[in-house]
């Protein structure tokens, strides 16, 4: 019966869609555990041209943000967009088809400052930029 389950278990494992950890930190260094985790490739896959909404999301006790995986953006800027609370994000790490392993979202001073994306060995860093609902968001 163990043998079965294990086996189960390591099929389920290597069918299980590669997850995206998303992680809020106030340095850039990610706490040893993720709040939570996306599988946003397979969602990506599935329906590629419909964003993703997730939140929100409490950063560092004060500031809560929705995150918007938007198939429109690239990920070649140096910057996303806050639009309100919901933070515009691409699907993908700069010129690489691939979604990151991790997202951290950096915060400083009780603000959201900036989002690195992470893959293998590189990185990728946006500044983020805070407009109020009145301004629309570049891309969405």
């Amino acid at each position: 019966m163990t043998v079965g389950f294990v086996g189960g278990y390591a099929v389920a494992r290597r069918e299980a869609p590669e997850t995206t950890r998303i992680v809020a930190t106030a340095c850039g260094v990610a706490p040893a555990e993720a709040p939570f985790a996306l599988p946003i490739g397979a969602i990506g896959e599935h329906a590629p041209h419909l964003p993703l909404m997730v939140g929100p999301i409490n950063i560092d006790g004060r500031t809560t943000v929705l995150l918007r995986f938007d198939p429109s953006l690239d990920g070649t800027d140096d910057t996303v967009i806050r639009l309100g609370n919901v933070l515009h994000l691409p699907r993908t790490i700069g010129d690489r088809p691939s979604p990151p392993t991790e997202i951290r979202l950096n915060c400083r001073n009780g603000t959201l400052a900036a989002v690195q994306y992470h893959l293998d060995d590189s990185a990728s860093s946006f500044t983020v930029v805070h407009h109020t609902d009145d301004f629309p968001a570049s891309g969405s």
